[in-house]
């Protein structure tokens, strides 16, 4: 439970959270917890910040103070099963979201070949949550890759899996005049993902991938969003070279960093 604040920076339910209503009882109320959480969990950390005790996950209780019991609006007891789902995304602070995914443009290249190409497993799809190409012939491929690359009509196509009879929710829609690097936000409108019909390829523009469910960190089930530039395009003999860069956020549509 949260401790409540009352005027003053004191704290109602001081004596359940060991928070004390002055700095002189303060080191009285911060054993008598310590002691409390100890009984039921068998071991208790205070720090600043918040992680995982390296024995163990047992309860933390953060601050940014640096004196760890120093009231904070986001001051919060901690129980294992929070912390080890936190942990996943760093330290925090009191003035800080505990939730949010600190990450860094990394936009790289990759190469794949048309499915119609006579050869046998070249790579032809690609699965943008590992930022792997994919081989879709090989037996151990299943439905784990969300775009895949076929020459149609003359001209290179994205195929989402549903075009070829995979049951997915991957798709693919296009950002209509703008650039890579000016691409923030992939749509929120689910209509305009293509995921049962093939998106011609062009040079020049930016396409944004909505990648299969996959299982979360929080236990829950994620999308991924990403954008897509094709850099060499070449129809004949069927091979794209483009570049891509995909947010590890679950279910956020950002397409660059928060920072």
């Amino acid at each position: 439970k949260e401790p409540r604040q009352t005027g003053g920076g004191t704290w109602r339910g001081a004596e359940s959270h060991g928070v004390g209503t002055g700095r002189s009882d303060r080191s009285e109320d911060r054993e008598r917890e310590r002691a409390r959480l100890a009984r039921k969990w068998g071991k208790v950390k205070v720090i600043k910040g918040f992680g995982l005790d390296p024995e163990g996950p047992f309860p933390v209780v953060f601050s940014d103070s640096k004196d760890p019991w120093e009231p904070c609006d986001s001051m919060k007891i901690l129980t294992p099963a929070v912390v080890a789902a936190l942990a996943v995304f760093g330290m925090a602070a009191c003035d800080d979201d505990p939730f949010q995914v600190n990450w860094e443009a990394d936009a790289d290249t990759a190469t794949l070949f048309a499915l119609s190409r006579p050869e046998l497993n070249l790579p032809a799809a690609f699965d943008f949550f590992a930022r792997l190409p994919v081989r879709i012939e090989s037996p151990t491929t299943g439905s784990n890759w969300d775009l895949a690359l076929d020459s149609q009509g003359g001209e290179l196509v994205w195929l989402p899996p549903r075009a070829l009879g995979v049951s997915s929710e991957a798709g693919v829609a296009v950002l209509d005049g703008q650039t890579f690097l000016d691409a923030r936000m992939a749509p929120g409108d689910t209509a305009r993902y293509a995921k049962d019909q093939a998106v011609p390829i062009r040079t020049g523009e930016i396409y944004v991938v909505r990648t299969r469910l996959i299982p979360g960190a929080f236990g829950t089930l994620c999308t991924y969003y990403g954008k897509i530039e094709a850099l060499e395009i070449e129809p004949v003999p069927g091979r794209m070279t483009f570049q891509f860069d995909v947010s590890p956020v679950c279910n956020d549509r950002d397409l660059i960093p928060p920072n």
